[in-house]
């Protein structure tokens, strides 16, 4: 059986493209860095900007001590946050604790040299996966950027390959089947692995998934459990709010159809993004996998209170990338109080022995997001929706503007930069797109942000329909 999967594999990768091996870092603390933060994000979105940072901003940190060091000083809580431009507070003790076991472990040689000769041994995934935060799939990345020939199991290898031979497959066979594939073939193992992972993530390769077999009528092996397509889940959400205004007209209180509008959230959510309900009625941390591989973690409530608490487990927190979060009136009326990274979701947490978020922060998201520059999610002029003004992510085009509406919050963006005094930019972007501007001026200037923004969504709604 196990031959004639490999056959299939290799019949697969005939129709993908073989690209270069990985290019390696000659900075050891990129490599930990790089791998840490790897750990169930979008790599593209979170970790290519984080690196950039980190390198531009502090090219002297370029030794395993250094990094030990710095992160001492500092605190394992606040070194995200300060050296990566990123709001991850636990994420700096699987960092410490990453770098300090390679140190130990070098025997002696210079850090790169050391960090690949201890990937090299026989207890190096044992030992590494002691790191609190470090499993399976960021341990064999690890040692592919060392340069040791190995596979990451992450969810584009694992998917790849259980899509292939039509069933699911764990981690550890999924490393062994893919090597064994390059074997046979006579091609290192990590190409293979790097030209999946290039194939499977790049969204724009859909037209290619869908030739090789990859992204056929059926849904991805993971979530064969449900069989759920998007005509699925829709009709699926029609049937649930048909039982929650049942039991409503039932005079049922709202508040004990918890298992209806948590289930309606969810279908509403993946309905929204086009994507597919989570492949687990457990799935860690997140409820939501989107058509672009974001976990989203989807929390529903009925309530109208201000003091209502949105909790979140703190152990599986990193296995999300967005949040959203919705409220459901007696009508089965929804509402959406927010969606965005769950980066700029942790800004809003509290930890009550669990993650929690309280609704209140909700009303104002810009006391606590001002500094927000990095906006993950990507909607161009998708939202039509001009009057309930939930959530909008323009890219304005040839203007090097970025709008970003959330409920009453507006930002703008101007070459990557937050904008700080709104209103005039939202002046010029009006004039630019030729939205007729009454101001005079002079003097205070009546007409609101949420106006002006709803003038430039309309107007660029419209030219996406056209």
């Amino acid at each position: 059986m196990n031959n004639k999967n490999i056959e299939r594999i290799k019949q697969e990768l005939a129709s993908i493209p073989l690209v270069d091996e990985l290019t390696y870092y000659e900075n050891p603390c990129l490599v930990i860095l790089d791998a840490v933060m790897s750990r169930s994000r979008v790599y593209e979105t979170t970790v290519v900007p984080r690196l950039n940072y980190f390198k531009t901003n502090y090219p002297e940190i370029n030794t395993l001590d250094m990094l030990i060091n710095t992160i001492n000083k500092v605190g394992s809580e606040n070194f995200a946050s300060k050296f990566l431009n990123y709001q991850f507070a636990d994420i700096g003790k699987v960092i410490l604790d990453t770098a300090m076991l390679f140190n130990i472990n070098k025997n002696n040689f210079e850090d790169l040299e050391g960090m690949k000769y201890f990937a090299s041994t026989p207890n190096f995934y044992k030992e590494i996966k002691k790191v609190n935060g470090i499993g399976i799939a960021t341990a064999r990345y690890l040692a592919i950027l060392l340069g040791i020939d190995t596979v990451k199991p992450d969810i584009h290898i694992i998917r790849f390959i259980s899509q292939t031979i039509d069933r699911k497959v764990s981690e550890e066979e999924a490393v062994d089947l893919l090597t064994r594939t390059a074997k046979e073939m006579d091609e290192s193992v990590a190409r293979i692995d790097n030209s999946i992972w290039q194939f499977m993530s790049n969204p724009n390769n859909q037209l290619e998934k869908e030739k090789t077999g990859l992204m056929a009528n059926s849904e991805p092996i993971e979530v064969r459990v449900n069989k759920m397509t998007l005509f699925d889940i829709r009709k699926s959400l029609e049937e649930y709010q048909a039982m929650f205004k049942r039991e409503i007209q039932r005079n049922v209180p709202i508040g004990e159809l918890t298992h209806l509008t948590g289930r309606i959230g969810e279908l509403y959510v993946a309905d929204k993004v086009k994507g597919t309900m989570a492949f687990d009625t457990n799935q860690k941390g997140f409820d939501v996998f989107s058509n672009d591989d974001k976990r989203i973690s989807v929390k529903t409530t009925s309530s109208s209170s201000g003091s209502h608490q949105f909790f979140f487990n703190a152990n599986t927190i990193e296995f999300v990338d967005e949040v959203f979060i919705l409220k459901i009136d007696r009508d089965g009326e929804i509402q959406e109080l927010f969606y965005d990274s769950v980066d700029n979701a942790r800004k809003l947490m509290v930890d009550r022995g669990k993650l929690a978020i309280s609704r209140s922060k909700l009303s104002n998201l810009e006391k606590y997001l001002t500094d927000k520059v990095d906006i993950s999610k990507e909607i161009i002029g998708q939202n039509t929706s001009i009057l309930s003004m939930d959530y909008h992510d323009f890219e304005i085009k040839d203007m090097n503007f970025r709008l970003f509406i959330n409920g009453n919050v507006i930002r703008v963006e101007e070459n990557g930069v937050l904008i700080k005094s709104v209103k005039p930019k939202l002046r010029e972007i009006c004039g630019l797109l030729g939205i007729e501007v009454t101001y005079p001026g002079s003097g205070s200037d009546p007409t609101t942000n949420n106006s002006y923004a709803r003038k430039i969504v309309k107007k660029i709604s419209n030219s996406s329909t056209h």
